[in-house]
């Protein structure tokens, strides 16, 4: 727990693909996606709770590269989700933790299987600030990962 923050809000689906031993399905491979994800999730995020209240929750990323990658992660709906840090970079085996929150907004529950988070990479030299590489950089990133927003209700215990 960093931040008074916890990966207690995202859940791995018994159907969800799970990573084993870093092996990633081939649709991520096809996008040379060099960042491991945890909780090990690779088609799908998941919010859990009610989707009339806040929910904050947070994934780890950590860089299997052997050189620097500038990270970013966006989403589809920017009045809905916010996300800290939305850029950065990693040196190889660095660690950062993600906080993706939830804001309830008018209309969202009908539209919410159109919406998505996407994490993309690139390589960045030493020095460099994670801003600026993406503020310059052309063309598509080096590595992406997309990923479909679903909502679980909360266990009732």
């Amino acid at each position: 727990m960093t931040n008074g923050l916890s990966n207690d809000n995202i859940i791995n689906r018994n159907n969800e693909k799970p990573v084993t031993d870093g092996a990633f399905p081939p649709h991520v491979m096809e996008n040379n996606f060099m960042l491991s994800i945890e909780p090990n999730l690779t088609e799908k995020i998941y919010f859990k709770g009610s989707m009339d209240k806040k929910i904050t929750t947070v994934l780890t990323i950590t860089n299997k590269d052997d050189y620097r990658q500038a990270f970013k992660v966006k989403c589809s709906k920017n009045e809905t989700f916010k996300i800290r840090p939305s850029y950065g970079a990693l040196q190889h085996a660095e660690k950062a933790k993600i906080s993706i929150t939830y804001i309830p907004t008018e209309n969202f529950e009908q539209e919410v299987s159109r919406h998505h988070f996407g994490i993309f990479h690139i390589p960045c030299s030493e020095g460099a600030h994670s801003l600026a590489i993406w503020e310059t950089h052309y063309g598509p990133a080096q590595g992406s990962l997309r990923l479909k927003i679903e909502f679980q209700e909360e266990d009732i215990e």
